[in-house]
């Protein structure tokens, strides 16, 4: 599943752009990309009994909330996705996103999750979590290529867990999305620099990083 949130965004981005989709076309493209998952992977099986049929249902619940919690913060920030399932040799990056100026390119890398995985700051400083940085060089190197005449700057890289918090029902429901949204905030590092944190909105900020 943790494939699906790029398929989606992608197709929505050929139709115009995903931040500006209803709630309507987000769900059709959900839907689309749940059945071909369950296509792909021969799952049909999972239609066989109500049970597993609710576990489909949860499943676009799941992506329904990941969908809208991506495109909340991405509009909270100067941030913009510039390539999806961009492929490379040893590795595929879930989503690579861009915030241009004149002579800048600054580049954030996400990886989508399933399950509890979270960034940590320890394991990569003993050499046990570089794939987050590996998939940073190979976005760095593809932005050089497409922008020659700029410096391209590293600008965060971050997990997503797709997941579905559970929801306080005594809160009213601007409080209870703040909430969620707290809940589902990217996990990762920004570098410590004053020109990338004065264009950084609308994410976590904690475990930062000194740049060289």
């Amino acid at each position: 599943m943790s494939q699906c949130p790029g398929i989606i965004f992608k197709k929505a981005s050929e139709a115009g752009g995903w931040t500006i989709l209803t709630e309507e076309q987000r769900k059709e493209l959900i839907d689309e990309c749940v059945e071909a998952a369950i296509t792909d992977y021969g799952n049909s099986v999972l239609y066989s009994s109500a049970r597993n049929e609710q576990l489909i249902v949860r499943m676009k619940q799941m992506l329904e909330r990941t969908v809208w919690a991506l495109t909340n913060q991405l509009k909270a920030g100067d941030f913009v996705p510039e390539a999806y399932e961009l492929r490379f040799f040893g590795g595929k990056i879930d989503r690579v996103d861009v915030c241009e100026t004149e002579e800048q390119v600054y580049v954030k890398v996400m990886d989508y999750k399933t399950g509890s995985k979270a960034f940590d700051i320890v394991a990569l400083y003993h050499g046990l979590q570089l794939q987050l940085m590996i998939y940073m060089d190979a976005a760095i190197e593809f932005q050089k290529k497409r922008h020659p005449e700029k410096e391209v700057v590293p600008a965060g890289v971050f997990y997503y867990r797709i997941q579905d918090p559970i929801v306080d029902k005594t809160k009213d429901k601007e409080e209870a999305e703040q909430a969620v949204l707290k809940q589902l905030k990217p996990d990762g590092i920004i570098p410590l620099k004053a020109e990338i944190l004065n264009i950084w909105t609308g994410i976590q900020r904690e475990n930062l990083w000194q740049s060289r």
